[in-house]
């Protein structure tokens, strides 16, 4: 696909300069997500693009740049919104993707060690790479403690439904887990129509 070449053109440039970072956009597999992370990304997204082009409408009438600059700011915070709403936790064929705002966890099943379920309501996973580096937990942001969640159960039936897909895999030694930069078209578009009004609002100063 078009937008696949694109990222792909991306990540080699980061490579040339040698810099090791890995834009994707994460699709496919089974996707473990809160509802109401689900209707607030939605509410999000629309409120912002819905209140940016009424912004922009009422300071045309004046010819304003400060229209533009009002409706960048809309934009961008509708953006930065859409991405934590939008995480997620894919459970593919060979390995958990756990998406969180800014970043991506793409973790093999054989390399899994523990599904931490903590008191807190969070949901972190453990994995054997991960603990010879002596690093943390991969934390999804997705399934983060709430008080919603102490109702719910939302993060307990997700660390179950991963255990069980776990649970039909075997333990591999070679196994290493990747993280990388996330794309999200939703997210994206706001930052990018922000980024234009702010460009365009000094030619109506």
């Amino acid at each position: 696909m078009a937008w696949q070449d694109k990222i792909r053109k991306i990540n080699r440039i980061f490579e040339v300069a040698g810099i090791r970072i890995e834009f994707r956009r994460i699709l496919g597999g089974r996707t473990l997500q809160r509802k109401t992370f689900r209707f607030y990304a939605v509410t999000f997204w629309l409120a912002a693009v819905g209140t940016a082009i009424y912004v922009g409408i009422e300071g045309s009438k004046t010819s304003s740049g400060q229209a533009l600059i009002a409706s960048a700011l809309m934009l961008l915070t509708g953006g930065l919104c859409v991405r934590i709403f939008r995480s997620r936790v894919h459970l593919k064929k060979s390995s958990l993707v756990i998406v969180n705002p800014l970043r991506w966890h793409d973790i093999p099943y054989g390399d899994i060690r523990e599904i931490e379920h903590a008191s807190s309501g969070s949901l972190i996973v453990h994995s054997w790479s991960n603990r010879k580096s002596g690093g943390e937990g991969y934390l999804s942001v997705g399934f983060a403690g709430s008080l919603i969640d102490g109702i719910f159960k939302t993060s307990a039936k997700a660390a179950a439904q991963i255990k069980a897909e776990v649970g039909k895999q075997r333990r591999m030694k070679d196994a290493q887990s990747s993280t990388g930069f996330v794309l999200d078209i939703w997210a994206d578009s706001l930052t990018l129509c922000a980024i234009l009004c702010s460009l365009a609002a000094p030619l109506f100063w």
